[in-house]
């Protein structure tokens, strides 16, 4: 879906997922990745998936 992960996304850090209306989920992870096997967004902590998005409308990392 997408061919790499923006600049900032593949950093450590506090990342809030946004899903849609006032839907957002918050996420700490090691990066992010659109690596899933159908184009979704995953973000990765300590080597393993610990969240995966297939609809996301913003993602905002937050300061550490």
């Amino acid at each position: 879906m997408y061919g790499s992960v923006p600049a900032g996304l593949s950093e450590p850090g506090t990342y809030v997922i946004s899903t849609g209306g006032d839907k957002s989920t918050t996420v700490q992870a090691d990066h992010l990745d659109y690596d899933g096997p159908d184009g979704s967004l995953q973000a990765w902590k300590d080597g393993a998936v610990v969240a995966t998005f297939r609809w996301w409308d913003s993602i905002v990392r937050k300061g550490d």
